[in-house]
């Protein structure tokens, strides 16, 4: 392990393999499908798999990235970690133990430690309540802050003023505020308990823009001060390069393409993962009329029916015969050009005719598919 610049422990080239020491957080073939029920008797007649197998790790201090499609299974995913919900299968490590056999009394200690900012400012707080009623009801749960009112409210003001609020606040409701501000209200909220890993569940879409770069360099801030951990989950993609040291691309319920910041916005492998960075706006009226984009062919299938082999062939221009018969796994990516490759465990993606740098994407794939080698 050496020491980043930033603070941060990082380890180059940790195989999906390694110890669960390692990380923080580890989801192993974690899955959710849905059962859909029909007829009288109610019975199910099928299931919408809206998350089907995914393993990550998210290592202590570092922000991962999550980005894909409304529908992807994203936001799902964050609950199965939080265990909001209860997977179909698979399963969640967090410091290094499975929380999914955890019954409600364990799941009340490991929830100080997993923390949730959600999407919508104006949902996620109850208007019946003040601003100092909501943050102070994690401490009161758990039994932290203080075993007074006047201390706790003390943490509570403290809080305010650490996200940017006035600590006079306290006994505001919740319609006071604009979005911005009651996004801070949520984050205020989430850091109570000082928790190691927090999930935000895309907190800066329902913001204008300007209020996203506040929100966004306030959770910057916050990482770097209480040493927090996220899952940050986003649809704009300019926003997860800014926060992410990882970034993780999902579709159809399964992760396409996982790398470090750095490789996966400057060389995409996965198909999808280059349509989607084609769709970033460029700040240069030439280049943005010179560049091509990237525009998928048909819709996204039903995650109740999901194509065989390869969930993205019916959309991907390079789809050839064996990509409908064979499930791709998440295959580490190198530079080398060979039909077996190995190495840079880092970056992986479930292609087996990934985009090589220098190819046309719109193009059909040629060659022996990429596999990991058995050597």
């Amino acid at each position: 392990m050496t020491e980043a610049p930033n603070g941060r422990a990082e380890a180059a080239g940790m195989p999906p393999g390694a110890p669960s020491g390692e990380y923080l957080l580890e989801t192993r073939g974690l899955k959710m499908h849905f059962p859909i029920k029909a007829g009288v008797f109610k019975r199910t007649v099928g299931h919408v798999k809206a998350v089907d197998g995914v393993d990550l790790q998210v290592r202590q201090g570092e922000t991962l990235g999550l980005v894909g499609e409304s529908g992807c299974g994203k936001s799902t995913l964050a609950r199965l970690i939080l265990r909001l919900l209860e997977p179909t299968d698979g399963e969640v490590i967090f410091g290094g133990e499975n929380i999914l056999r955890y019954d409600r009394k364990q799941m009340l200690r490991v929830r100080r430690d997993m923390q949730i900012i959600f999407q919508d400012p104006y949902a996620s707080l109850n208007p019946r309540m003040t601003v100092g009623n909501i943050i102070a009801e994690p401490l009161k749960t758990h039994g932290v802050g203080g075993s007074g009112a006047g201390e706790r409210k003390r943490r509570v003001q403290e809080l305010l003023e650490i996200v940017g609020l006035n600590p006079e606040h306290y006994n505001r409701y919740p319609h006071e505020f604009s979005g911005g501000q009651r996004q801070r209200i949520g984050v205020a909220r989430a850091v109570a308990l000082n928790p190691k890993l927090i999930i935000c569940d895309e907190p800066v879409s329902a913001l204008d823009v300007s209020i996203q770069a506040q929100v966004v360099n306030l959770l910057q801030d916050l990482q770097k001060e209480f040493g927090l951990t996220y899952v940050f989950i986003a649809h704009d993609l300019s926003v997860v390069k800014h926060i992410s040291d990882r970034v993780a691309v999902m579709y159809l319920g399964k992760i396409a393409e996982i790398s470090d910041r750095k490789g996966l916005y400057a060389e995409p492998r996965h198909p999808y993962t280059n349509a989607l960075l084609s769709a970033i706006p460029v700040p240069d009226p030439e280049k943005e009329r010179a560049r091509r984009r990237v525009v998928l062919a048909g819709d996204v299938p039903s995650p109740a029916n999901p194509p065989s082999g390869c969930v993205f062939h019916t959309r991907c221009p390079r789809a050839r015969e064996y990509c409908k018969q064979h499930v791709p796994p998440l295959i580490p990516q190198d530079k080398d050009d060979g039909a077996e490759i190995g190495g840079k465990p880092d970056h992986r993606a479930s292609c087996f005719f990934p985009v090589l740098e220098g190819q046309p994407i719109n193009q059909r794939a040629e060659g022996t598919p990429y596999r990991v080698s058995d050597a």
